[in-house]
């Protein structure tokens, strides 16, 4: 199967994280229809970016040139670093602390998650992020595997 010059495989593997972006994508529809309202709308941000996440995990998963199943690896890091400040803004509005969501704390929680894209981005030339990236077999082919760094 090629899209765009990309060669796919479809695996069992595939389909919990198929089921977990289903799962986001009914929680951003449903949270879309009350977007007015605070909590609605950081539920649907928060699942957007949990949806953002799995969607590139399967796209890694059905990748089998290695080199851009690593791109699809980093590029679900936008999913990763905002997710915990989108689920903070919504445990906030949910539990009646609105007025701690202030642009000055978002700015503040978001230093940590701009941080860690940064050193993903460059983690070739200093081994923050990942260490080393071998290539290890698994069932279901061969699979990335993360050799972390301090960061």
């Amino acid at each position: 199967m090629s899209l765009y010059s990309y060669d796919l495989q479809l695996t069992p593997l595939q389909i919990p994280v198929f089921i977990a972006l289903l799962m986001c994508s009914v929680v951003v529809f449903y949270s879309h229809r009350y977007r007015r309202l605070p909590l609605a709308n950081s539920m649907m941000w928060a699942a957007g970016f949990c949806g953002f996440w799995v969607l590139m995990r399967l796209i890694a998963y059905a990748t089998v040139d290695l080199s851009i199943r690593h791109y699809w690896h980093k590029a679900e890091y936008v999913g990763i670093v905002t997710l915990p400040v989108a689920t903070l803004v919504f445990a906030l509005h949910y539990t009646g602390r609105s007025h701690w969501v202030t642009r000055r704390n978002l700015l503040l929680a978001a230093i940590i998650p701009v941080l860690s894209f940064i050193f993903l981005l460059t983690t070739e030339t200093h081994g923050l992020m990942w260490r080393d990236r071998p290539i290890i077999a698994t069932q279901w082919g061969p699979m990335p595997y993360s050799v972390y760094g301090p960061w």
